[in-house]
């Protein structure tokens, strides 16, 4: 009887040992491939909202932005479960709205105004730390703070007299642009659905102050006006989707 316990004994102990070792292989392979996807890389589009200084501007007789589309270039690295680095680059268009100018043109020379359709421009590049914590099974909420460089443009405009006294048929805004610091705060949920894939989507603010040269103002009869615009703080929430790769 000793002698038969003591074989299978024997038999057992190799076999649960080769468990073991399976088992630890198994996590290190774990570990490994959540190691190697530290890199990703991922694009997005959505809309984009002036944010409430932009659209207070109007009551200061400025300009006002409407609404327009965002999109984003992202790449990220992450140095440990939590913390990660993430850099962004995007390209924002926005509808002008010249009604302020409008009013301000059309009461300078006792006439009403209509302008042409066109739109903002605004470029930037930016980098910060990115805090990432999983929520559930494949699911996740990210956050970051990101500093960058940004060029914001008012494109050219025309401005149609459509009834009043005045002799002129138009007048045409030239087209001023502006360089400034802007800061970047995110929000976002993404979801793995593949080992190497994920969906997301995301709402960031980006803000900073952009200091304009004057507008030039050249009539149809050929004289010009000046309008000092000073410096102006642009702000825009830009809400989108978008898909991610996992290097």
């Amino acid at each position: 009887m000793k002698k038969n316990i003591l074989i299978i004994a024997l038999l057992i102990i190799p076999v649960f040992a080769n468990s073991q070792d399976t088992i630890s292989l198994k996590d290190r392979n774990i570990n490994k491939s959540t190691s190697k996807h530290n890199n990703r890389i991922s694009i997005s589009i959505g809309k984009s909202i002036a944010g409430e200084e932009v659209i207070n501007n109007f009551n200061n007789s400025i300009d006002r932005m409407g609404y327009g589309i965002n999109f984003n270039a992202l790449y990220s690295y992450q140095f440990s479960k939590f913390l990660g680095f993430e850099v962004k680059g995007y390209h924002n268009t926005n509808k002008f709205r010249g009604k302020s100018y409008n009013i301000i043109l059309g009461s300078t020379i006792s006439s009403q105004l209509s302008n042409n359709n066109v739109k903002y421009n605004s470029y930037g590049f930016l980098a910060g730390p990115k805090l990432s914590v999983q929520l559930l099974d494949g699911f996740s909420i990210d956050g970051c703070i990101l500093l960058g460089y940004a060029n914001w443009i008012k494109p050219a405009t025309t401005f149609t007299i459509i009834s009043g006294t005045s002799n002129l048929k138009w007048i045409k805004m030239d087209k001023i642009s502006s360089n400034s610091i802007v800061y970047n705060f995110g929000l976002g949920f993404s979801y793995a659905f593949f080992e190497s894939w994920d969906l997301f989507t995301k709402c960031d603010f980006i803000t900073g102050w952009f200091r304009f040269n004057e507008n030039i103002l050249t009539m149809n009869d050929g004289s010009i006006m000046y309008l000092q615009k000073g410096s102006q703080k642009y702000g825009e929430f830009n809400i989108s989707v978008g898909l991610g790769f996992k290097l």
